[in-house]
């Protein structure tokens, strides 16, 4: 004779062994993939952007780099990566005080600035200080994480 109980164990059972397709709810995010040598590359052509005047771009830019760096840095620290956003991700790092808090803020500003960048929202929040403080913060991330490889 079967009660509630036994009822309710092969109903959680079957649950659990059944394969639930979640790869519609769960979303990656298409971090992109670039070698040290690229990287480097591409911080001296962003402080290149930031003399020319043109901040916005610059921005974009090391947002770009952040998004390259950021999965070497989340492989380097066994931290999954590829189910967040890199906003979420800045929060993970910063939890497990691999960024500081202003660093936090302030490349999540970036990254929102950059954002509205590419949806053509008017911004008023970008001059040169900003730029150059985010790609400090980026340089200094990818020398950190190259130091350590």
């Amino acid at each position: 004779m079967t009660t509630n109980l036994d009822n309710i164990e092969k109903s959680l059972l079957n649950t659990l062994a059944k394969p639930q397709n979640k790869a519609e709810g769960i979303i990656l995010y298409d971090y992109p993939r670039r070698d040290q040598e690229d990287i480097r590359e591409y911080l001296g052509r962003t402080s290149e952007i930031i003399e020319l005047g043109a901040w916005e771009t610059a921005i974009a830019s090391a947002i770009f780099i952040l998004e390259a760096i950021m999965p070497l840095m989340a492989e380097e620290h066994r931290i999954d990566f590829e189910t967040k956003t890199p906003t979420e991700l800045l929060q993970v790092f910063y939890q497990n005080n691999l960024i500081s808090l202003e660093a936090c803020d302030a490349l999540s500003q970036a990254l929102a600035l950059r954002e509205a960048f590419m949806s053509k929202q008017e911004t008023t929040e970008s001059d040169r200080d900003f730029a150059e403080r985010v790609l400090a913060i980026v340089t200094n991330l990818f020398h950190t994480l190259a130091n350590v490889e």
